[in-house]
């Protein structure tokens, strides 16, 4: 069976490691982050399933969330 994970999520691990990094000046606080990733990963996987959706829609919902929170 071959899964499809989206690719912003799976390649997040450089962008959040630096601007963690940048922003705290914590190696440990980034690597925190990174790792943080692959639950993030399984809890859209997981939700695809249960939805029977593709993981991108369960990613994409993810995103439009997180942005909707951050503006308030």
């Amino acid at each position: 069976k071959i899964v499809y994970a989206p690719d912003y999520i799976v390649n997040a691990g450089g962008a959040v490691g630096i601007s963690v990094l940048e922003a705290t000046g914590s190696d440990a606080k980034a690597r925190q982050q990174v790792e943080h990733i692959a639950d993030r990963l399984t809890e859209i996987l997981e939700e695809a399933k249960r939805r029977n959706e593709s993981p991108v829609h369960s990613a994409r919902g993810r995103v439009e969330q997180t942005l909707a929170a951050k503006r308030g």
